[in-house]
This record gives structure tokens, C-alpha cells and sequence, in this order.
């Protein structure tokens, strides 16, 4: 089963750990480390590379982060180019999260195809609300 670590800003990494075994339950070979405030990207590299020393990585790790760009996404870049079976996802979301986590299970997943239908979920499940539109308005615009 293919790895996952979460990471980003605060408590991102925790919340959506917390989250996500709401809706599915304790997750193996899962890690999650939180960029708190005051921490530097040298602590945060530290905490992450411990986190992974506990995940089983023969089918591959996938390190999904919060924000394109930000401090645990250039992080986590960092460490993944020193692997050949490492993958890095920016601006993951809940939706995201659930689908991999569960899709990861079967043994023939390939990282890629994972990251690609999982971040078609992602996108997916964004919407938005307006009380300018009745319902049926707001789904055929792409909202709820």
C-alpha cells in the first residue's frame, strides 16, 4: 500500500488526520507532521523525515501539503527529489484526501494515476452557495 504523509501551515496536517478517520476510519502506513508557528524549515524537515522513517515505502510515498509553494510543500520537494518513489501534491484538500486514502488500498494503484483521480475529486467537490439562485440554478452553475 502506497505511503501517505500530510503536511502544512498549523494544524492543517492534524485536522485533516482527524477528519479523515472520521469518515474512514484509522489509516496504515499514514503519517501526518504540522509547520507550527515558531518552527523552522529545518525542524520541519526533521519532523517529516522521522515521520517517513515510519512509513512502509516499497510501493511508494505520496506527501500531500496544503499549500503550492509554501514552507512544508518546498520541504517536502526537497526530500522527495532524494527518491525515486516519492510523489509531492499541493493544495490537497479533504475530498482529495478521502480519495487516495481509500484508492491506495489496492495493490496495482500507480502513484500517478492515485494523484490524478484523487485531484479530479478534489476538483470536483468544490462548489459554492448563493442565495441570489434557487437550488436548482446553483447546481447547474456548478454550485451545491
Amino acid at each position: 500500500m502506497t505511503g501517505l504523509l500530510v503536511t502544512g501551515h498549523g494544524g492543517f496536517a492534524s485536522g485533516m488526520s482527524s477528519s479523515l478517520r472520521m469518515i474512514s476510519g484509522d489509516q496504515g502506513n499514514y503519517q501526518s507532521v504540522d509547520f507550527t508557528d515558531g518552527m523552522t524549515p529545518q525542524e520541519l524537515e526533521r519532523n517529516l523525515r522521522k515521520a517517513l522513517e515510519q512509513l512502509y515505502q516499497k510501493q511508494g510515498i505520496i506527501i500531500l501539503t496544503d499549500i503550492i509553494g509554501g514552507s512544508p510543500f518546498q520541504v517536502s520537494v526537497k526530500i522527495a527529489q532524494e527518491f525515486s518513489n516519492f510523489r509531492v501534491v499541493g493544495g490537497i484538500n479533504l475530498p482529495l484526501l478521502c480519495d487516495i486514502s481509500l484508492e491506495r488500498m489496492g495493490e496495482s494503484s500507480k502513484m500517478e494515476q492515485l494523484i490524478l483521480s484523487a485531484m479530479e475529486t478534489g476538483k470536483k467537490q468544490m462548489g459554492f452557495f448563493s442565495s441570489d439562485y434557487s437550488l436548482d440554478e446553483m447546481t447547474e452553475k456548478g454550485g451545491i
